[in-house]
């Protein structure tokens, strides 16, 4: 956003002007002109926060470890050995545990900015029970989803598919027993898994009885 001739305000809140050089940020062109250059790790801090506020007395050259330490503790900070996080919603400062990870969020602890309480309450609806599996899950507010994932939802399309039987072959495992539905074109499958196939081999194999002496030997 353009602030007047020759100064340009960025989303991030930090105000740049144009100079002989180009454009600039200019929190550390005024600290230049007020302490000279800024030495390698240096990092010009806002001491009230105000990133648009770059009166020299609002000005201060920070190690870069300080700096970061600075604007985390904002956010963060350790209180009676317990690493704690105030919450943007309810202000509150509350152990870490009771906030959510999130490291694409690009805060420095990892984690939401928003307690597991004010997310629950902003974000969350009812809790409902999977048609399919049975499961409990939460809904975002103002959805009613039917299941509790992408797989049971298609599990249950294909449950009540028309074109199912048509596509689709029950077995029964000769080792085990057990029904299980498969594709068609596997019809004359005759386990359920290949550990079943390899059991029924060795219980059936002819040479098993001497294997199992020339063992005991």
């Amino acid at each position: 956003m353009v602030i007047g001739a020759g100064r340009y305000l960025s989303q991030s809140g930090y105000v740049s002007i144009k100079t002989d050089a180009g454009w600039k940020l200019e929190h550390r062109v005024v600290w230049q002109h007020h302490n000279g250059p800024i030495p390698d790790g240096g990092v010009i801090h806002h001491v009230s926060g105000d990133r648009a506020d770059n009166r020299i007395e609002n000005l201060e050259m920070l190690p870069n470890g300080d700096h970061v330490a600075a604007h985390a503790g904002h956010v963060s900070r350790v209180i009676d050995g317990q690493l704690m996080k105030r919450c943007s919603v309810c202000d509150d400062w509350l152990p870490a545990e009771m906030f959510n990870k999130n490291k694409s969020n690009g805060l420095r602890s990892g984690l939401n900015s928003m307690c597991r309480g004010c997310t629950r309450a902003r974000y969350h609806g009812a809790v409902r029970s999977c048609e399919r599996c049975g499961k409990q899950f939460d809904t975002w507010k103002g959805h009613t989803p039917r299941f509790c994932s992408g797989t049971c939802a298609k599990l249950d399309e294909w449950d009540h598919n028309p074109r199912r039987e048509r596509f689709s072959a029950t077995v029964t495992c000769l080792q085990c027993g057990v029904e299980k539905v498969i594709s068609a074109k596997h019809k004359n499958v005759r386990f359920c898994s290949r550990s079943c196939a390899k059991k029924h081999d060795w219980l059936h194999n002819p040479n098993r009885a001497k294997q199992k002496a020339l063992a005991l030997l």
